[in-house]
């Protein structure tokens, strides 16, 4: 069996629901659905928390101001 990955590990990651980027640390495969544990920093405070690929974004670096 073999399964498609939305993120890589180690990979940055947009969380839009918190507006902060994070990066994948582990994968979960499960029955409920594969899941993705996220480290980001969130008022200051380091977070780790699992979210399905659909509440994740590919990072996008912000353009440079001119």
């Amino acid at each position: 069996m073999s399964y498609t990955m939305a993120f890589a590990l180690r990979t940055k990651v947009w969380i839009p629901e918190l507006k902060t980027a994070g990066v994948v640390l582990a994968i979960h495969i499960a029955d409920t659905g594969t899941q993705y544990s996220v480290r980001y920093f969130y008022n200051g405070a380091p977070q780790t928390v699992y979210f399905f690929a659909p509440e994740l974004e590919a990072f996008r670096a912000p353009k440079a101001a001119a």
